[in-house]
């Protein structure tokens, strides 16, 4: 494994973290709303939706982050 899969894998480690962290603070808002009722319903569920679509496409960009990075990295010499 080069330098560049191990900054790739980096990035693409932190790429998964901040979509999951967007997708939990997403979550936090769309609780926060529905329990104090300042939105109304349809908003209110795409809300969530699109908050637990962001907590599993940053799972799924964390744990793959080291085999992209591994077809990404294997042709670039040091």
């Amino acid at each position: 494994m080069n330098h560049y899969t191990k900054l790739s894998i980096i990035f693409f480690r932190i790429l998964g973290a901040l979509s999951m962290l967007l997708g939990f603070m997403g979550v936090v808002y769309w609780l926060l709303g529905t329990l104090l009722g300042s939105t109304s319903d349809s908003m209110s569920s795409a809300r969530g939706l699109s908050s637990i679509i962001f907590i599993f496409a940053g799972i799924i960009i964390y744990y793959l982050g080291k085999p992209i990075s591994k077809i990404i990295g294997k042709d670039i010499d040091d």
